[in-house]
């Protein structure tokens, strides 16, 4: 449903607030409905499990309307509010007059709001990042500066980062692209990188992954030839002299599946 509306998902971010009176007083800041809707709104909040999830995501075709009068006047996507009613409609707790406004999403149908509601809760550089996404940046989770050398460099010299522990409690450790979850993924055991995904999105992985995008992206490869040379996979070298997978596990684990030997990176 999302994508089908042009609502594409970039990253996620899983935050359990000590403090979610706080938190919420700082997301509805900006909030331009009138005083009486937030009252309810954050009295049902409150009541909720500290533990939540904020999806950042691409809109190319908002639809945009003027909605509101006087102070509250705005502008609003039409798409991403079809959307969130949708899914409120579908999954909303219901009682014997019909589906509550106990909403189970909370959508900002404004960029400006997203841009500052990203800055307050500490992930403005994610926005910028998927905002200008030709502008040459490195990922917000890539460490280092911007300063980076392109090279070519042997497959086999690769290793990648391989998580585990819990969500919340998690470590990692060093693999070779063959004992990926990527790679292990290619080869049909797409079971375990669902749940593999889904165990640490939003903590250890901001990044938005899916059996469907990975996909897609291995056809891609397949048929753009360049497509490694116009993507390179970002590393930064080891003590040993190989080189650690920073971003790129997926299409590490691709250019495995395709037979390469060797592979253009961006060492940082």
């Amino acid at each position: 449903m999302l994508l089908a509306s042009g609502i594409q998902p970039r990253a996620f971010f899983r935050r359990a607030p000590r403090n979610l009176r706080k938190t919420l007083r700082m997301v509805y800041a900006e909030d331009y409905a009138p005083r009486y809707h937030l009252r309810s709104k954050l009295r049902y909040l409150r009541a909720l499990p500290t533990e939540h999830l904020v999806i950042l995501a691409g809109n190319s075709g908002p639809a945009n309307e003027v909605c509101g009068s006087g102070r509250f006047r705005h502008v609003t996507s039409m798409t991403l509010n079809q959307v969130k009613w949708i899914v409120r409609s579908e999954f909303n707790p219901r009682n014997e007059t019909g589906i509550t406004h106990d909403h189970v999403i909370h959508a900002t149908d404004s960029e400006y709001q997203a841009c500052s509601l990203m800055k307050n809760l500490g992930f403005s550089d994610y926005y910028w990042f998927y905002r200008n996404p030709s502008s040459g940046m490195l990922p917000p989770w890539v460490p280092g500066t911007e300063a980076s050398t392109l090279r070519r460099i042997s497959l086999g010299k690769l290793s990648i980062g391989k998580l585990y522990g819990s969500r919340w409690k998690f470590k990692t450790t060093d693999c070779t692209v063959s004992r990926s979850v990527q790679f292990r993924a290619l080869q049909g055991d797409w079971d375990a990188y669902s749940a593999y995904v889904s165990r640490f999105r939003g903590t250890a992985i901001k990044a938005y992954h899916s059996k469907a995008r990975f996909i897609s992206m291995a056809a891609n490869a397949r048929t753009q030839p360049d497509f490694l040379a116009r993507n390179p996979i970002i590393v930064t070298r080891t003590s040993t002299g190989d080189y650690r997978v920073l971003d790129g596990a997926h299409r590490a684990a691709i250019a495995l599946q395709l037979g390469y030997e060797e592979i253009p990176v961006r060492e940082v």
